[in-house]
């Protein structure tokens, strides 16, 4: 999220430009569509070795022929070309996403078939990843972005149906849609691409998108801009894992001179690609990385608490049950919980903050060196997953003048002190020890307390399926004892590391 004319399309350029993969090239001319079909299933086959298990070179039960004809397998660009009356069909085939290519002796079996069934040389070559940018307008199809259908027989001859990926976000390494929140059948793509890893094309199939890496850019809250990020669906963005906010330079920092960033993005472009495998394998290590037990019970709490209104007033019955913030149309400012209320301040869903906040701080562990997940990762990680997914309050974004990292800043420092008084550990610790036939007597002590009313209800329904199991809230008092880290983070969460 930032200002027009922040760099934000060149940044991702500069992110695809730093990375180069291993392209092995496989071309075969063919005559009837039987010999077509051939070809295929001629490369399909050693795509599905596995080395270990399958060792033995034995293809998996499921076949990628039928998907990979119709050109809708990751990692592979299949193009039909006409050569007179026949068809040159060429594999495009991206090393590190098939096992194959991972064991010398595979890749030499997959090699010796290939030739044998009568393509040319195979040919491996380094590129740098490729990038899809796109600026989003209403007008455009989904099919301007996501890749371009080729079904019509009497256009295509003898060629089998199938997509154009090459160029479009399909068949890209690295993809960034600014503006996406203008075209909202786009944005509803989207949400199939990015949960399920698909997109479907009508007649074809479901073809698999799975670039390193999907950005989307949009404006500030802010009156000024038209697309902004306040005209949006919150459900479209909680896909999204982080968010980064940028600024537009000053202006002696744009011409292209010494220092300058255009100069700063050529140098960058100008240096040797690192191995995109580097990146697979961070990718694969930092899923190892350690979480110690309770280092996310404050995280739970905080968005339980978030997803739990229970309005109600003075005059008022207490709200018999939770209900949710985002359909919330009542004044705050009237509700007896408001003191201690987190969703007041913002309105989020537990399940993909939850894992953007675990699997960044696993990442920012392994980035700084340590086995183990501290106190700082998890907050660093809070500082970019909360602020464009929450449903921020009128109220936060005027006292912040629009700006979603210090609404997050401010959130988190507020939870900080409350959730470090004695009234809240204690709270917890008797929610903790509460067995399934106890938990309506602490709801009852809990009283008029936003928090520790979200973490019994939350106790409750883990009671209802568990039995007295242990659970995450029994860790919650027990992170109270981390004081030290717990304050290091608050105070770093106050400075703005990692923002």
């Amino acid at each position: 999220m930032g200002e027009h004319g922040s760099y934000k399309s060149s940044m991702v350029r500069a992110i695809a430009s730093s990375f180069s993969k291993n392209v092995l090239i496989l071309s075969k001319t063919c005559s009837t569509p039987e010999k077509i079909r051939a070809a295929v299933e001629a490369v399909a086959e050693p795509l599905t070795w596995r080395v270990g298990a399958a060792a033995d070179g034995s293809p998996s039960p499921v076949s990628l022929a039928d998907d990979l004809e119709a050109n809708l397998v990751a990692g592979v660009d299949v193009a039909y070309r006409e050569r007179g009356n026949a068809v040159n069909v060429t594999f495009e085939v991206d090393l590190e996403r098939f096992d194959f290519a991972r064991d010398k002796s595979t890749a030499n079996k997959a090699l010796a078939k290939w030739l044998a069934e009568g393509f040319e040389k195979p040919v491996i070559v380094s590129r740098r990843l490729s990038a899809f940018l796109k600026q989003v307008t209403p007008e455009d199809e989904v099919n301007d972005v996501m890749g371009k259908p080729e079904r019509v027989r009497a256009l295509l001859g003898i060629k089998p149906p199938h997509i154009n990926k090459r160029a479009y976000l399909v068949g890209a390494d690295v993809a960034l849609l600014d503006e996406v929140t203008s075209n909202p059948r786009l944005v509803a793509s989207l949400h199939t691409a990015l949960n399920e890893g698909t997109v479907n094309f009508e007649g074809l199939g479901e073809a698999q998108v799975r670039p390193y890496l999907i950005a989307a850019a949009a404006n500030p809250e802010n009156r000024n801009y038209k697309t902004n990020i306040g005209i949006k669906n919150y459900a479209s963005l909680d896909r999204f894992s982080f968010s980064a906010l940028t600024t537009a330079p000053p202006a002696e920092e744009v011409a292209g001179g010494p220092g300058s960033i255009e100069e700063a993005l050529r140098e960058l472009e100008r240096k040797p690609p690192v191995p995109v495998s580097i990146l697979a394998k961070a990718r694969r290590d930092t899923a190892s990385v350690r979480i110690p037990e309770g280092a996310l019970s404050w995280v739970d709490a905080l968005l339980n608490a978030m997803d739990s209104c229970y309005f109600s007033t003075s005059t008022s019955k207490r709200a018999e049950k939770k209900s949710s913030p985002f359909l919330r149309e009542h004044d705050c400012n009237l509700c007896v919980y408001k003191s201690t209320c987190m969703a007041s301040m913002g309105a989020v869903s537990t399940t993909r903050a939850k894992i953007a906040i675990k699997e960044g701080a696993q990442a920012l562990a392994y980035l700084d060196g340590e086995s183990e997940v501290k106190q700082r990762h998890v907050v660093e990680a809070a500082l970019v997953a909360l602020p464009h997914r929450v449903n921020w309050s009128r109220e936060m974004l005027d006292e912040s003048g629009g700006d979603v990292y210090e609404c997050t800043k401010t959130l988190l420092q507020r939870f900080y002190t409350l959730f470090t008084t004695k009234q809240v550990r204690d709270g917890l610790a008797k929610i903790a020890s509460a067995g399934p036939g106890e938990i309506s007597d602490v709801l009852a002590e809990v009283g008029d307390h936003h928090l520790l009313r979200s973490v019994a209800d939350a106790r409750s329904v883990y009671l209802q399926h568990h039995g007295k199991a242990s659970s995450d809230a029994e860790t919650m008092s027990d992170s109270q004892g981390q004081g030290s880290s717990e304050a290091q983070a608050a105070e770093e969460a106050q400075n703005g590391r990692g923002v």
